[in-house]
C-alpha cells in the first residue's frame, strides 16, 4: 500500500479532476462526508463542492493551502474499491482530518486500484 500526498494548492481543481472521472466512468464517487446540508441536496455539480469547500477554508485565516490531495494505491487489484474506502477513511481519522469535509473517489483507469481523498 502506498499513500502519495500531492503537492499544496490554494485552489480546489482536484474536485474538478475527480469528478471528470467519474463522469467517464473511470471513477466511482465512493463517499461524501462533513458537507453539512448540502449533502441532502440531489444533482450537485463540482462547483457546489468547491464553493463549500472556499468558504470553509475562507473562515480561518490560518488556513494558507486548504486542499490537501492525497492518493492510496495498492498493488493491482488486490484491494476492491470498498476496501480502499475503509483504509482512506481510517488514514483521514489518523490524520485527524476525519471531521472535515472530504470527499472519496475511488479511480480504475490504471493498473493499480486507488482512491483519492480530498479533504
Amino acid at each position: 500500500m502506498i499513500v502519495k500526498i500531492l503537492p499544496p494548492s490554494p485552489l480546489f481543481k482536484g474536485v474538478r479532476y475527480n469528478t471528470n472521472k467519474v463522469d467517464k466512468d473511470k471513477g466511482e464517487l465512493m463517499k461524501v462526508s462533513g458537507f453539512g446540508a448540502l449533502q441532502a441536496l440531489q444533482n450537485l455539480r463540482p462547483e457546489d463542492y468547491v464553493n463549500y469547500l472556499e468558504a470553509q477554508s475562507a473562515a480561518s485565516k490560518r488556513t494558507k493551502y486548504p486542499q490537501l490531495h492525497a492518493i492510496i494505491s495498492c498493488k493491482g487489484r488486490s484491494h476492491s474499491k470498498q476496501q480502499l474506502t475503509a483504509i482512506a477513511e481510517q488514514w483521514l481519522n489518523g490524520m485527524g482530518y476525519g471531521q472535515q469535509p472530504y470527499l472519496l473517489v475511488f479511480h480504475k483507469d490504471t493498473a493499480n486500484n486507488h482512491i483519492h481523498v480530498r479533504p
